[in-house]
């Protein structure tokens, strides 16, 4: 129990009142509590907020202890009537909230040393003695203070200030995560601020006598003050309840916040995981298709490199193997290949007869015989339509391509059965050795195409070695079609006439008309060498059109320096019968020309005959109908003349001079010669021979019963002025025959 003070009758006392006491007590904790909450707060908002939430943390914890002052003031019993000083009442309120602010910022500032803690516990403590002072005066209450009390009370304060600053940092630290620490916070906190405030009330005990004690309203009823408590603690609840809804509804804003970041961050990644699919699904399709256009790129390559007929390689990957070859010569040095160009003789007549779908069997045929024989190192390739190569390995023997070519040769000269026919085919090879002289493909292949050709050109069925002069004479034909071609243009060719004589009487029976190049450099040059070219470059049909009508032509004027009828004879090439408008070009011509029909015979070979059977039988039974007379020529040197003599409308058999020139020497041929003058007889034919140069030969023909010939004996070919002046003579007998020079 504290002392009682009398003055002036009235007496003043401090005596412990339990209820106030755990007022005070209790307005504290929960206002610190509050203050924590805010504290807790503060970790979730901005920079911006977070001052301002400071602060008013501060306010309600410097409330809760001024309301402990409050509640210990309410200990003394005072006048009834005495007021209070409510500007010294609110200064005292306003240190308080200053000293708790300047505190509570110090535990909650960052990286904390605990120096900086010593400047706010003096100031906090300094602000505890002083408020408790002001409240002091505005209550009117005086006593005098002992000095040393005083200041062992201030020190002790800083103590206790300093310590509960430290406790209460390390808290908000280390146990912020904690739910225990909203309690331990607060609890700390009254307990050091209510043992202060005791303190500074515990003066009373010691104080000085009574008459030291003045008390400024006399003769009044002493009473404590009732309405200190019960304001204290309305307000200390509102302050909790406002504080509490408050944080309720910011903790509600902060978690709608956060729902509504969570909601956007799990659109966020469902709209990034449905990328991530969508990406995936892409990606899968990417790599399905990639995957499919590699397959499609390797189907295209298989049919880029192979032929689809016979299944072999093709060109493209010939001309890609020789490449590599080539480049590993340079790099490796030289080793022995070759290549082999294989074209089938005939295949075109075996075509047409057997039919399109059987032809192909027969390719895919020979496409298997050469797979036997090629190896491992070895390139069967059909280059095209009958052609065939073959890239040999040859190792370190050069012979071995050529025996490599005759095998070729054999394996495909076996017959080729077809629906139980039998098919004879041969071949001509060309063989190129691949030396270190090639550096591209494409020479590789044209020299053994070159040597190809020529197989071809000598009769087939055999292989050509390529030699360095075939090309140089490539090149002149190359350059000899040019000029075939600007001849043809600028018409540099005549027509000499050879007389067709009746040895009998040595008069002209009719003309065969040859024809000659003038060539602007080169002079006259005769048909050898150009005709082989024209056929195969197929400016045979403009030449021969151009003959059928020039001879035309001359015919009228020979015929008027003739007094007998004459006979025109011209030699037909096998294109020409087979252009499809060949008659209609002939009926046109001798219609334009005025040419008789009935004399003029169109000489054809054996040949003809045997490459189109099916199409010369009834185009010469047309010709023949309008009255042109057919000539077989060089009757005798094929192997199946006799055959053709009954299936085609012949009129003429020309023996072919191979067998005149030799009469003399050999019975054999004059045995010949009577046969088929015989045959004729019988078959209704007549017959003419060529190449008569001797009166012997003249005289043994005629004694054969041949009465129609033409040679050197009786004229040379001659040009058309010439020949004018050999229709002037009634006979061409040896010893009137004008010796000209042969052209």
């Amino acid at each position: 129990m504290y002392p009682a003070f009398e003055i002036q009758g009235l007496q003043l006392t401090m005596a412990h009142q339990p209820q106030g006491v755990a007022a005070g007590f209790l307005l504290m904790l929960l206002t610190m509590f509050s203050a924590f909450r805010f504290a807790e707060a503060l970790t979730s908002v901005d920079e911006r907020r977070r001052n301002l939430w400071t602060i008013g943390a501060a306010i309600i914890a410097g409330y809760g202890r001024f309301s402990v002052q409050l509640c210990f003031l309410s200990l003394f019993q005072v006048p009834q009537s005495t007021s209070f000083d409510l500007s010294l009442f609110a200064l005292a309120l306003l240190v308080t909230v200053l000293g708790r602010t300047i505190a509570f910022r110090s535990v909650i500032r960052e990286n904390i040393r605990m120096r900086m803690l010593l400047p706010s516990s003096l100031l906090e403590a300094s602000t505890i003695l002083f408020s408790q002072q002001l409240l002091l005066v505005a209550s009117h209450v005086r006593y005098p203070s002992r000095p040393m009390s005083v200041a062992a009370t201030f020190f002790l304060a800083i103590a206790l200030c300093f310590l509960s600053q430290i406790i209460v940092a390390s808290l908000l630290r280390r146990t912020a995560s904690r739910r225990g620490t909203r309690f331990a916070y607060p609890i700390i906190s009254v307990m050091s601020s209510a043992l202060v405030t005791y303190l500074i009330w515990t003066w009373a005990k010691h104080a000085p006598p009574p008459q030291h004690i003045v008390l400024d309203t006399a003769s009044m009823q002493l009473q404590s003050s009732p309405f200190i408590v019960p304001i204290a603690i309305g307000i200390a609840v509102l302050i909790l309840c406002g504080t509490d809804a408050g944080l309720f509804l910011y903790s509600r804003s902060v978690r709608w916040s956060r729902g509504l970041a969570e909601a956007e961050q799990e659109k966020e990644i469902a709209k990034a995981l449905a990328e991530q699919r969508a990406m995936r699904m892409q990606n899968e399709a990417l790599l399905e298709e990639i995957r499919e256009r590699k397959r499609a790129e390797a189907k295209l390559a298989a049919f880029a490199f192979s032929d689809p007929v016979t299944g072999l390689n093709n060109r493209s990957y010939l001309n890609d193997r020789l490449r590599t070859l080539l480049q590993k010569k340079v790099a490796r040095g030289y080793s022995y290949h070759a290549l082999l160009y294989i074209d089938l003789d005939n295949f075109k007549s075996a075509n047409d007869m057997l039919g399109h779908a059987q032809g192909d069997s027969l390719l895919k045929e020979v496409a298997t015989r050469l797979r036997t024989l090629a190896t491992n190192d070895d390139v069967p390739v059909r280059i095209g339509g009958d052609e065939f190569a073959m890239l040999v390995n040859c190792a370190s023997d050069a012979e071995c391509a050529m025996r490599f070519a005759r095998q070729v040769l054999t394996i495909l000269e076996r017959p080729f059965e077809f629906a139980g026919n039998s098919l004879h085919l041969s071949a001509s090879v060309g063989l190129c050795t691949i030396d270190s002289s090639y550096t591209d493909p494409d020479s590789v292949l044209r020299d053994a195409d070159l040597a190809m050709y020529c197989s071809k050109r000598e009769g087939g069925a055999r292989v050509t070695v390529f030699a360095q002069e075939m090309y140089s004479n490539m090149l002149r034909a190359i350059e000899d079609r040019k000029e075939l071609k600007r001849a043809i243009a600028e018409e540099e060719f005549v027509l000499w006439y050879q007389p067709l004589v009746d040895m009998k009487d040595g008069s002209i029976y009719g003309s065969e008309a040859l024809i000659r190049w003038q060539h602007p450099v080169r002079g006259l040059l005769g048909p050898y060498t150009f005709i082989r070219l024209a056929e195969e470059t197929g400016h045979i049909i403009e030449i021969g059109n151009w003959v059928l009508r020039k001879a035309c032509s001359d015919f009228h004027k020979f015929q008027e320096k003739s007094s007998r009828p004459l006979l025109l004879s011209l030699n037909v090439s096998s294109k020409q019968l087979e252009l499809p408008g060949y008659f209609d070009l002939l009926t046109r011509t001798l219609q334009e020309t005025g040419m008789p029909p009935d004399h003029l015979q169109l000489e054809i070979t054996e040949s003809i005959l045997m490459s189109e059977p099916a199409l010369m039988g009834p185009l010469l039974q047309r010709i023949r109908a309008l009255g042109i007379k057919i000539a077989f020529d060089d009757f005798g040197t094929g192997y199946s003349s006799l055959s053709y003599i009954q299936k085609f409308p012949v009129d003429t058999l020309k023996i072919d001079q191979s067998f005149v020139r030799s009469v003399v020497d050999s019975s054999v041929n004059g045995k010949i010669i009577q046969f088929i003058m015989g045959m004729s007889e019988a078959l209704g034919m007549s017959v003419s021979v060529e190449g008569v140069e001797t009166e012997f030969e003249a005289t043994t023909l005629l004694g054969f019963g041949c009465r129609i010939a033409q040679g050197f004996l009786y004229s040379r070919p001659v040009e058309r002025e010439t020949f004018f002046g050999l229709l002037k003579r009634k006979s061409l007998i040896p010893s009137e025959v004008i010796r000209i020079p042969a052209a």
